[in-house]
């Protein structure tokens, strides 16, 4: 019965393929060796069709992904919708137009390269996986965003509990839904300085009767910077705070250009007194390959430090085909863990 049902999703992945505006194909190999333990082999292959829509009143996007995941000779094949909102504009304030978005879409509420302050709607303070790439999470939502004028932004959001993703694999099915009912709101003034460039408010109220505010500040010194505190009001609350530097640099040679990113970051949770700092660094000698760094330090009473190592080659065969082959190591002092790895990921889009 799964087989069949696995079988009726890649028909009806490929006929998507064939019959939306454009599509996105992945596929991945990656090999690691833990120190002392066996060797864990994985492979990922996704394709992901979409089709867009736009006219002088209104712009949509439908989003879907069938991915396919082998790990330890275990397979799962998920079905998720990534994205199906349509956006539209009204007269409103100010002579200035309301955009309403409706649907599943990606929200971009919290600020920072490393610690997001401000994801409120999705249950607080989140962090990214890597410094310097962000990944918004798509939702759904029903959402209203309004200039006030003098620099000031008005969003309001409300998210809804719909479920996203179908799971299948030996064991059988799951349907998968990790978000919560929630409305929040997002005040945004925005500065003409040179230093100070905008002052965020955020608030949110979800079904577990939980209220989450935070505030954050964005301004530009030599750094970067994006500093900003949280606080979740609950019979106990918790207050968590975090700050953001970032600097980018851009050499220009006769040859080539080389691009440095430095990430300093920190985080302090003081409910449950664990404190963070995150230390990246990112150096693109050339357009195809790049090294990352990345030491993360855990204070706490189980603390830990770790450090990753990611050097990558990207080579461009057609402006729609794209192959990176890339390598890891990773050290967690916690158990001397030692892990090396390195894979192969093909991309294209058609």
């Amino acid at each position: 019965m799964v087989r069949k049902l696995i079988l009726a999703l890649i028909l009806i992945s490929l006929s998507l393929v064939l019959f939306a505006s454009g599509a996105e194909l992945n596929v991945s190999s990656l090999l690691t060796k833990v120190y002392n333990s066996s060797l864990v082999s994985s492979f990922t292959a996704s394709v992901t069709p979409y089709y867009t829509f736009s006219n002088q009143q209104f712009k949509g996007e439908l989003r879907g992904e069938l991915k396919l995941i082998n790990t330890r000779d275990i397979t799962n094949f998920t079905l998720t919708l990534k994205r199906a909102d349509i956006r539209f504009r009204l007269p409103s304030f100010n002579n200035k137009k309301m955009t309403i978005t409706v649907g599943r879409s990606p929200i971009s509420w919290g600020l920072g390269s490393y610690y997001r302050i401000g994801d409120v709607l999705l249950d607080g303070m989140s962090k990214n996986q890597k410094a310097g790439v962000t990944d918004d999470r798509n939702i759904y939502l029903i959402s209203a965003s309004q200039s006030l004028g003098g620099g000031f932004n008005m969003e309001v959001a409300l998210s809804l509990p719909l479920p996203s993703t179908v799971t299948f694999n030996e064991y059988g099915s799951k349907i998968e839904n990790s978000e919560k009912l929630a409305i929040g709101a997002k005040l945004k003034k925005s500065f003409d300085s040179k230093t100070i460039k905008s002052f965020v408010a955020f608030a949110s109220y979800n079904e577990d009767k939980v209220t989450s505010l935070a505030a954050a500040l964005d301004v530009a010194m030599y750094f970067d910077v994006t500093m900003g505190v949280e606080s979740k009001l609950r019979s106990s609350n918790d207050i968590r705070a975090a700050i953001n530097m970032t600097k980018l640099y851009s050499i220009e040679g006769e040859l080539s250009s080389m691009s440095l990113g430095l990430y300093l970051a920190g985080e302090a949770d003081f409910y449950n007194k664990t404190y963070e700092a995150c230390t990246a660094l990112s150096l693109a000698p050339n357009e195809r390959l790049t090294l990352y760094i990345a030491l993360l330090n855990k204070f706490s009473n189980t603390g830990y430090v770790s450090l990753t190592l990611t050097p990558s080659l990207n080579f461009t065969i057609t402006e729609s085909v794209k192959l990176e082959a890339s390598a890891i190591y990773s050290y967690l002092n916690e158990n001397n863990q030692n892990i090396f790895g390195g894979g192969i990921s093909f991309k294209s889009m058609f």
